[in-house]
């Protein structure tokens, strides 16, 4: 006779920090599914302390009249959840439920907690004006993406939380003047296309990391305390960025992408170390006077990159040039400024990259006219990007042997994207 082997749930034997660590891989409505299988499992649905309300998924095949009747139960989800200590709150709605732009409106409650760490808000709707002050006493980070808010309300929520850390606001609307102060735990803020957005200013004590996207950011102080920066896809000036950089002397990492009206940079910050420069299509010239600068990049057409003062001695520097016309004079300018490096520059090490590795192969009307431009360089490398259309290995060997001709190392590695 067969003997019936009795099942057993080892799931359930599992301790709940573990099931919290399971159930935190799964939906919304997952999780309330699972919390039906068990006494255990129904208990560590009530005890998890880390819930993501994604309204994308929740809302995205219903009708009107069920839309409403899940909304309802939504609110009362947040108020379980708050009710429970939630410490990690994200809400993201679908702007397009049931066929019409429809936003769900978050309950006011959630400003009012005392447990909260992550608030992250995506897509929602705030009852404005708000009714009663903020207070969000252990929030740590808060995120904002496709909300309108109004100035009255910003200042409440940067008062009521005194322990953040880290602000995120993606294309945020309503906002006219956004004062950052007093926040002595902040120590990143990202700006991401706030389109009303008239006068900024950081002024957090230790605010280390700074991220500006997309902006005009003419009304601005980003204060004293900043070691990173990246400024990207926005309109600043050769004066605005200038002044900025000479008030940040701690600043150690310095980003600028696709900013369209740079024409002339000049850094002159003691700690910079790191450099990037990328997409800056007007940009003619980089002065760089900074002792501390190990590592350099530059992605766009040819400038001219120099240093007034003692050589700097840079570990690695970096370079991918594009251009529209690749002509005799274009080579001419690309030789001056890898002369130029040896000039100004002590460089370790060299590393070109390029899709296929067409720049780095100088005609031979230009190798007539000039000397290579790196015979003194230690280390030297090229990464292609492009395995279908890379140059064959032969001639980047060639090209490179002729920019460099006696490097003590030399690599050339094509990278498989597709």
């Amino acid at each position: 006779m067969e003997k019936r082997v009795k099942a057993e749930d080892y799931a359930s034997q599992l301790p709940q920090h573990l099931l919290h660590h399971i159930l935190s891989f799964l939906s919304l409505k997952q999780i309330i599914q699972t919390s039906v299988l068990s006494k255990t499992w129904y208990r560590a649905w009530n005890t998890l302390h880390i819930l993501k309300f994604d309204f994308l998924d929740i809302f995205s095949d219903i009708n009107r009249a069920i839309y409403e009747h899940t909304v309802s139960a939504a609110d009362r989800w947040i108020g379980y959840a708050l009710e429970s200590r939630v410490k990690e709150l994200k809400v993201a709605n679908c702007p397009y439920a049931c066929g019409e732009k429809i936003k769900y409106s978050v309950p006011q409650s959630i400003f009012h907690s005392n447990w909260i760490q992550v608030l992250h808000l995506r897509d929602c709707e705030l009852k404005l004006p708000f009714s009663g002050n903020v207070k969000l006493s252990c929030l740590k980070q808060l995120t904002f993406g496709k909300v309108y808010v109004d100035d009255n309300f910003v200042r409440d929520l940067l008062a009521g939380s005194p322990m953040l850390e880290d602000i995120s606001l993606i294309r945020v609307f309503g906002i006219k003047e956004l004062n950052v102060f007093n926040l002595v735990k902040l120590g990143k803020i990202h700006i991401e296309w706030l389109p009303d957005l008239e006068k900024l200013a950081l002024l957090a004590p230790n605010l280390e990391s700074i991220t500006l996207i997309a902006g005009e950011y003419k009304g601005i102080n980003l204060g004293v305390s900043c070691k990173y920066l990246s400024i990207s896809l926005s309109s600043i000036s050769d004066k605005w960025l200038n002044e900025q950089l000479k008030r940040l002397p701690h600043l150690e990492n310095l980003k600028l992408y696709f900013c369209p009206k740079l024409e002339r940079i000049e850094i002159s910050n003691p700690l910079v170390s790191k450099l990037l420069i990328q997409g800056c299509a007007k940009l003619s010239s980089v002065q760089i006077d900074a002792p501390c600068l190990r590592y350099f990049t530059y992605i766009g057409d040819i400038v001219s990159v120099f240093s007034s003062t003692n050589r700097i001695t840079l570990s690695e520097v970096s370079l991918d040039f594009y251009s529209k016309t690749w002509d005799i004079t274009w080579y001419v300018r690309l030789i001056e400024l890898l002369a130029n490096f040896n000039t100004s520059f002590n460089v370790l090490k060299y590393v070109f990259k390029n899709w296929t590795g067409k720049w780095v192969v100088i005609p031979e009307e230009v190798k007539n006219m000039a000397a290579p431009p790196l015979s003194n360089v230690k280390e030297l490398g090229l990464q292609i990007q492009s395995q279908t259309d890379a140059l064959p290995m032969s001639q980047l060997e060639d090209a490179m042997s002729w920019i460099a001709p006696h490097p003590q190392s030399l690599s050339i590695s094509i990278n498989k994207y597709y």
